[in-house]
């Protein structure tokens, strides 16, 4: 049974250019001539290219809520996105690095997420070689990201630890095992519905291995603290958590309008009714915290929509998955 804990796994390397600036330090010409050479170089891998100051307002949006792309990276005049074709792996091109390559996987699937993100990194430093240092390893914009330069992050689902009050106290535990926890858009943001991202908190002085080892056991152990708080409230009071659940089902079955807050409410419930055995399970509910967000609407539209059209636009999507 599909308990919708871990949600998906995440690596992420930081590379800059051997011979270039770091990219707040470079200028308009520099810039130009950094991502011209890491967009022919990803070309080469069978990459897809855009500059950002190409892209229209709607597609950034849309990377972003795919979390292929940062904030940053969304407001930014210069840089580039490169894609592959299942949207698994893609590079950030002049954000806080010259390079953010990352591969994005469903589950806990850090080992198979850093396997193909290594093969590419091999790759593409094979046609750009990278700044690297025998000291520090990988040369960064950011101290946190010298040596490996690796991020491993896996986001899960705690509403259980959420409604409990634990979480704050298993951030400090974390952060006591060089962990760090954070919104589901990473640095510097809140957890949106209940979801978490831990990753890593240092990149030197660690090797790949054990920061893949640290993560992942760190994520298993949050995932088993979860059920059991599940567990516990489910034993505790029953008749209000199956309510709770089964009121949530009928409203994604019969809502005319949805907002994505109202969706994501009542999802949060079925999922953990799935897990606790009261409902039947589902596999496509995780793809739609993705797939229901604003600009993605509009893209399943093929239009720009007011509020109130994309509600009725997303209650008639999601009705038609839960009436299958």
């Amino acid at each position: 049974m599909n308990d919708y804990t871990v949600i998906s796994s995440r690596v992420r390397f930081a590379r800059n250019l051997q011979g270039f600036r770091f990219p707040s330090a470079m200028g308009e010409e520099e810039a130009e001539r950094a991502t011209a050479l890491v967009l022919s170089a990803l070309q080469k891998r069978g990459l897809t290219g855009f500059y950002m100051r190409d892209l229209p307002e709607t597609v950034r949006r849309v990377l972003l809520e795919q979390d292929l792309i940062s904030k940053e990276l969304y407001s930014a005049k210069r840089g580039a996105v490169a894609t592959a074709e299942d949207d698994k792996f893609s590079v950030m091109v002049l954000e806080e690095d010259c390079l953010r390559l990352a591969v994005v996987e469903k589950g806990l699937t850090l080992r198979s997420a850093y396997d193909r993100l290594s093969q590419e990194e091999v790759a593409i430093s094979s046609a750009i070689p990278f700044a690297f240092d025998k000291n520090f390893g990988y040369l960064t914009a950011c101290v946190t990201n010298l040596g490996t330069g690796m991020r491993a992050s896996v986001m899960l689902f705690l509403p259980a630890l959420e409604r409990a009050g634990k979480i704050p106290s298993l951030c400090q535990e974390l952060s006591a095992m060089g962990l760090t926890v954070r919104g589901v858009l990473g640095e510097g943001t809140d957890s949106e519905h209940s979801v978490y991202q831990v990753s890593n908190a240092k990149s030197l002085g660690v090797t790949e291995e054990e920061i893949i080892a640290a993560v992942t056991k760190a994520a298993l152990q949050l995932s088993e603290l979860e059920l059991s708080a599940r567990r516990i409230e489910f034993n505790r009071f029953p008749h209000a958590v199956e309510n709770r659940v089964k009121r949530a089902e009928g409203m994604l079955r019969s809502a005319t309008l949805l907002s994505y807050g109202e969706m994501m409410q009542a999802l949060s419930a079925v999922k953990e009714g799935v897990s606790l055995g009261i409902l039947l399970e589902r596999g496509d509910l995780d793809d739609l915290t993705v797939a229901m967000r604003p600009a993605h609407v509009e893209a399943l539209a093929g239009k720009t929509l007011s509020r109130e059209e994309r509600d009725f636009f997303r209650a008639e999507y999601v009705r038609k998955i839960f009436t299958k």
